[in-house]
């Protein structure tokens, strides 16, 4: 089976959820909690339609090296589709400390330029979910989802936490 998307070099979709998988039937420590992050960059239809589908491969690209350069080694990073990114971060001490990094993330994104996109031009949208007894990687991949669109609905730009109002 073929682990990698062959576009960004990422884990593919279904290893990815593979991984999510046995990480959720191996956690049985209390303590800390692994976070799902659910990664969509904002308006990338109008990236292509303004500057064509290379810039918008690139823009892929720059987004997915991104995420590889902020990510612990521990961690699993993968593109679910199109432009679409995820990614588990192992461990976490707590929401806190989880959510400076996701703000840290998006002030990155918005660093990226290539060809004619200016900085600040690519934004994201997170939406992030603890592992929290869940039995199936679905059930997490749901809940990181719905705090993805609820984000988008509020104000592109942004990240929501499951369970969690700002």
């Amino acid at each position: 089976m073929n682990e990698r998307d062959s576009f960004t070099g990422l884990l593919n979709k279904a290893f990815f959820e593979k991984k999510v998988q046995e990480r959720l039937q191996r956690k049985t420590d209390e303590g800390e909690k692994d976070v799902l992050l659910i990664i969509d960059i904002d308006n990338f239809k109008e990236i292509n339609d303004t500057y064509g589908h290379v810039v918008g491969d690139q823009v892929i690209k720059e987004v997915a090296n991104l995420l590889q350069n902020k990510t612990r080694h521990m961690d699993y990073v993968g593109r679910i589709g199109g432009d679409e990114f995820c990614v588990l971060m192992l461990d976490i001490p707590n929401m806190e400390v989880m959510e400076l990094w996701i703000k840290n993330f998006i002030k990155s994104v918005q660093d990226i330029t290539c060809d004619k996109v200016m900085p600040g031009e690519i934004t994201v949208s997170v939406g992030a979910a603890s592992s929290d007894g869940e039995s199936t990687n679905l059930e997490l991949f749901e809940k990181a989802d719905k705090a993805m669109y609820e984000a988008k609905k509020k104000a592109k730009n942004t990240y929501g936490t499951y369970g969690k109002k700002k």
